[in-house]
């Protein structure tokens, strides 16, 4: 589809690489330990277009059903 993704974890960069290869990552882990790009911690998916935030899916519980919500909206963007 053409996007790129990257994970957003408030560890430092020296925990990044190992948690890419533990978790079976299929993209990188971006480090923001100050809590720059959010104030807490919650699992979010944010699609960004030209710099811009196109669709933001916060405070994600169903994990399992994300993945096609977030393909539905890749597709319609």
């Amino acid at each position: 589809m053409g996007y790129r993704f990257y994970g957003l974890s408030n560890r430092d960069s020296d925990y990044q690489p190992e948690a890419v290869e533990r978790l079976h990552l299929t993209y990188p882990l971006l480090s923001d330990p100050g809590f720059s790009a959010a104030t807490e911690l919650v699992r979010s998916t944010l699609i960004v277009v030209a710099g811009n935030i196109a669709h933001a899916n916060l405070g994600i519980t169903d994990t399992d059903a994300q993945p096609r919500r977030l393909l539905a909206q890749l597709r319609d963007p």
